[in-house]
């Protein structure tokens, strides 16, 4: 039996605990370390802001989830050991978020899942394809205007990013997130910025999520379009109903094939344009790629913390996540 705990502290003071499942991929990629048939279990802690609960467990304890549910950050693990003290008998993987000097990225934590790594095939490769964050670098027009960013508590009245000032919107994602006025028909033709994606290696059954956040009487609808001119295009649109104020929406890249108007080709995405009927911030846009369960690089465990962690641009955030395999004590 496999038993697992994330432990996390900030600055260097514990916050909290959070028990985990081990997928099925998880079972097959921990017996192939045990042979030595795969370099290590944990060489990748990643955090995510879905809240969403695990899948139901088989009769063997094993959850079928492949990936997190929105994936915003991965760590390398600097540390490995063995620790027996205390109730557990375990190893121990321990990864950093952000550094003494910057700090990194601001986050509010609803998941964590342990990786092998990212190793180089295409599952591992493309797991990390986060596109967008709601941060002025990510270089949004309207028109020929870049947007700015606007720090005050009023309700912008063109779009723009917005910073935790504007208590109306949430986000989970950095320090800013971005505000699209309705109707506002926004592009990023950053080609530098473009053409570090490979759109081409995602399948038809993959995703492509975005992380929003509206009023609560508000049901826009979101519409992406991945350019490759301006005739040929492949699109996403995402229909949001119900009062909840944050959440996260899917579209599978056979949905956006099948909408798709004239001749776009995935490897030659030059220009991205997002739309929405009604007021609604994005917080962060990522690609998933979710068609197999990958016994090699896919994701060991997923917890769900009961509370959600912040962390904030200026912290340092260390995880230790506690793997036990039974043969002794059992973390408890």
């Amino acid at each position: 039996m496999f038993t697992g705990i994330y432990k996390i502290y900030l600055d260097g003071e514990y916050v909290g605990e959070q028990r985990n499942s081990i997928t099925k991929a998880g079972r097959a990629i921990i017996l192939k370390s045990l042979m030595g048939l795969v370099p290590t279990v944990g060489g990748e802690i990643h955090i995510g802001i879905d809240g969403t609960a695990n899948g139901t467990p088989d009769t063997n304890g094993l959850i079928p989830n492949n990936i997190l549910g929105f994936d915003v950050a991965a760590a390398p693990v600097r540390l490995s050991y063995l620790d027996n003290a205390g109730n557990f008998d375990a190893m121990i993987f321990k990864a950093s978020f952000g550094t003494t000097a910057t700090g990194g990225e601001s986050y509010k934590i609803y998941e964590l899942g342990l990786f092998p790594s990212s190793g180089s095939s295409d599952e591992g490769s493309i797991r990390d394809t986060a596109l967008f964050s709601g941060s002025p670098s990510d270089l949004w027009k309207e028109l020929d205007t870049t947007l700015t960013l606007n720090s005050t508590a009023t309700a912008p009245s063109t779009s723009c990013y917005i910073t935790s000032a504007l208590t109306t919107y949430s986000f989970r994602v950095g320090d800013s997130a971005l505000f699209i006025k309705a109707d506002d028909v926004l592009n990023m033709a950053d080609s530098s910025k473009l053409s570090a994606y490979n759109f081409n290696l995602y399948n038809s059954v993959d995703t492509l999520s975005i992380a929003y956040s509206k009023l609560t009487g508000n049901t826009p609808t979101i519409t992406m379009k991945f350019e490759t001119t301006v005739d040929d295009y492949f699109v996403g649109t995402f229909a949001i109903t119900g009062t909840q104020t944050y959440g996260i929406v899917s579209r599978t890249i056979e949905q956006m094939q099948t909408a798709k108007v004239g001749s776009p080709n995935w490897s030659n995405i030059n220009k991205i344009t997002i739309t929405s009927t009604a007021d609604v911030v994005v917080d962060a846009v990522r690609f998933n790629n979710v068609d197999s369960i990958d016994s090699v690089y896919g994701m060991v465990s997923r917890a769900t913390l009961s509370s959600p962690i912040t962390k904030a641009s200026n912290s340092v955030m260390d995880i230790e996540y506690y793997l036990s395999m039974g043969f002794n004590k059992t973390v408890t």
